[in-house]
């Protein structure tokens, strides 16, 4: 992946990822307003069952994709290393968060009275919002990065002018356009 920009069927995979934890922020925000009255135990049980693997193999395509296409970028465009730091960064915390998150839901849905349903709601509320915060920064900066790599890419092509339409052509190397 590294020195390429991502394909079609790469960026699927990214989306495919991202929404896939938006689903499961979505189920996780289900259970918290259901709290602390209607605590179905077997849900619980069933997204503590989830939370960790969902969130790590999103990780695992962001980064073997999208991570590493920014990677390749990092010494042509100037803020793509604090972009890749806070994406490290946020990977770390969401993992390690997931994994808390899976202890307590499971404590949860077995009934103990480790946290109180409050709590619970609290802990579910910060993980989701903290979540979709992190997918909304790195489309922001994908959908950044995507726009820079087609503008880098139309400058190596020249207009010419052919009836009505804007043909392009490979540029002689000045990478100027025609009016």
């Amino acid at each position: 992946m590294t020195g390429r920009f991502c394909k079609g069927r790469e960026i699927a995979m990214v989306t495919h990822s991202h929404d896939s934890l938006l689903l499961l922020c979505d189920e996780l925000e289900a259970l918290a307003d259901s709290l602390p009255s209607g605590a179905d135990h077997q849900r619980c049980l069933h997204l503590a069952r989830a939370v960790y693997p969902i969130v790590a193999s999103s990780q695992k395509v962001e980064e073997t994709l999208l991570i590493a296409a920014l990677t390749s970028l990092a010494a042509t465009l100037p803020d793509v290393p604090a972009t890749l730091e806070r994406l490290r960064c946020e990977h770390h915390s969401d993992l390690c968060f997931a994994e808390e998150l899976n202890d307590v839901l499971l404590a949860f849905g077995r009934g103990e009275d480790r946290m109180t349903p409050d709590a619970v709601g609290y802990m579910l509320r910060a993980f989701f919002k903290g979540v979709r915060r992190h997918v909304a920064f790195e489309r922001e900066s994908w959908y950044r990065f995507w726009r820079w790599f087609l503008r880098s890419a139309a400058a190596l092509f020249e207009p010419i002018q052919v009836g009505h339409f804007d043909v392009r052509h490979a540029s002689d190397g000045n990478n100027s356009f025609r009016a």
